[in-house]
């Protein structure tokens, strides 16, 4: 009898370890759980305060409402490290409806007043109250704002100008100097909001070989386009 009140309670001795030793593991990781969630917490609101790094995409965007806060951001965080250096900004447009409907055309006044030397901007068959708008824009700003017609694209005489121009119909983008900063519309046609949008940040912009690209096209064709008279 003795035994076995020895055995049971050895047996008992045993399970009672046991469930001593599982709770110890459950409350081991419990612990590491809870400090992977702090850290996980930590390294999410860590990646959010980091500057933008890589381009953001968007399958729908407006040129004012998403560009602009975007532009002018980058601008404010330039200006504290760097200063102005006189800032360039080339436009790539189509029939240019959308300067009188959004408040694009405010937001590039208010970059002219704000220290942007010089924006050239390129229109492939713009419409009258385009031209009107930009005209009267130009007027504000004779020697900051160039605007840049191409009247009827398919009459260029140039192969590559026409092949430009017949592209820029849809395919649009916006390059910046000072900081160096792109933005690129992947479809745009008579509507205020383009599809397929990109904006490639400063940090991340000289890995980007369409900027050089894209000057280089722009300046090709703005030699065939025709200035608009203030």
């Amino acid at each position: 009898m003795e035994r076995l009140i020895s055995a049971h309670g050895l047996q008992t001795t045993i399970e009672a370890d046991a469930n001593l030793t599982m709770n110890q593991i459950m409350l081991i990781l419990t612990g590491c759980f809870s400090v992977l969630g702090v850290l996980a917490f930590a390294f999410w609101h860590a990646r959010r305060s980091l500057p933008t790094l890589e381009p953001l995409f968007y399958r729908t965007a407006g040129i004012a409402g998403v560009l602009v806060p975007l532009v002018n951001e980058q601008r404010l965080k330039y200006r504290k490290t760097t200063g102005n250096q006189n800032p360039y900004i080339c436009v790539v447009g189509a029939d240019g409806e959308y300067c009188t409907k959004d408040k694009w055309a405010d937001a590039m006044a208010e970059w002219m007043r704000d220290g942007v030397t010089r924006i050239q901007y390129l229109l492939i068959g713009p419409t009258k109250s385009a031209l009107d708008g930009l005209s009267k824009l130009r007027s504000q700003f004779p020697n900051q704002l160039e605007v840049l017609v191409v009247d009827k694209w398919e009459d260029l005489t140039d192969a590559h100008a026409r092949e430009l121009a017949g592209k820029y119909r849809t395919f649009h983008y916006v390059l910046f100097e000072a900081p160096k900063m792109m933005w690129v519309e992947g479809y745009h046609f008579h509507k205020t909001e383009a599809s397929d949008c990109q904006f490639v940040p400063p940090q991340y912009v000289s890995r980007d070989s369409r900027f050089d690209t894209f000057k280089v096209d722009f300046d090709y064709i703005k030699q065939r386009a025709t200035p608009l008279a203030a």
